[in-house]
């Protein structure tokens, strides 16, 4: 699933991106999705609101509402973050060490490497 922040006729809101990634579908036509923004959706979407929409990601279940890509503007993913976020480039093992000593980052639970 790829989740989006944008904003359409002015307005900014929540959506995810159909099978193609060509369109998005608003998340508040989903039941149980009106999240008022990316952090809530983060910390609550359940079980049963996840399934509905990993199956329209699949392109298995239709949505209402879609807007072309043409349409929005796309936004960052996370308008306002919980927490500090820390992005490093790195592309190779020993420039990750190197980065790591530099900032004295310690390798915490909330903490993605990708």
């Amino acid at each position: 699933m790829r989740f989006v922040r944008y904003r359409a006729e002015g307005a900014e809101a929540l959506g995810i991106l159909d099978a193609g990634g060509e369109r998005v579908a608003p998340l508040e036509q989903f039941e149980g999705c009106g999240f008022a923004d990316m952090n809530e959706l983060i910390r609550e979407l359940g079980a049963a609101q996840r399934g509905a929409l990993e199956a329209f990601a699949r392109g298995e279940a239709p949505a209402a509402r879609l807007l072309s890509l043409a349409e929005v503007e796309l936004l960052a993913p996370i308008g306002r973050p919980v927490h500090d976020i820390l992005c490093v480039g790195v592309n190779y093992q020993a420039h990750f060490d190197e980065c790591e000593r530099a900032i004295q980052m310690k390798q915490a639970a909330a903490a993605v490497y990708f």
